[in-house]
């Protein structure tokens, strides 16, 4: 279980009239799907340009290694999950 995982858990169990738990689990659902919105972006321009490459008959300068980088770098996992 993932630490994200377990603070959205922990908000679940919570007493109704706990703000601060709600407000934590929030916090941190919002702060992983920042980074992940900001991968997606980073991935789409490596895309494009790979796209471009093709395009004008050239080696795409983008592996798969690459985008792993990219991911680990915002903090998400190969499997899509945040890194904590």
């Amino acid at each position: 279980m993932t630490e994200l995982q377990k603070i959205v858990e922990e908000a679940a169990d919570a007493e109704p009239d706990d703000m601060q738990a709600t407000i934590t689990a929030h916090v941190a659902v919002m702060y992983f799907h920042i980074r992940a919105m900001a991968c997606h972006c980073e991935c789409l321009g490596m895309n494009a340009e790979n796209a471009m490459a093709v395009c004008g008959n050239y080696t795409p300068p983008y592996s798969e290694g690459a985008y792993h980088q990219v991911m680990e770098k915002w903090g998400i996992t190969k499997k899509g999950e945040p890194l904590v």
